[in-house]
């Protein structure tokens, strides 16, 4: 495994541990390790919005696809009116 790789991996471990809906749907199947990967970045980018909205942002991450996903976190998840979603 290159090095990279593994240092992005041992960081999504380390978010897992402050992520308990994630990790759990993660450990039940029902949310992908790419879903992780975005909702780790999520959370990375605003820690305290991302803890107070977790198991709605991990529902949608059961519902939508990777690019839905993406997107948000491509756009810091803002809709028109300048929030994140999970505000």
């Amino acid at each position: 495994m290159a090095w990279g790789a593994a240092r992005a991996l041992v960081r999504m471990a380390r978010g897992l541990e402050r992520m308990p809906e994630t990790r759990r749907a993660l450990e039940e199947g029902d949310v992908s390790m790419s879903a992780v990967r975005v909702l780790a970045s999520a959370r990375e980018t605003d820690p305290e919005a991302f803890s107070r909205s977790e198991r709605e942002l991990v529902d949608a991450a059961r519902i939508h696809t990777m690019g839905d996903l993406q997107k948000v976190a491509r756009t810091g998840g803002r809709p028109r009116s300048g929030r994140r979603p999970w505000t």
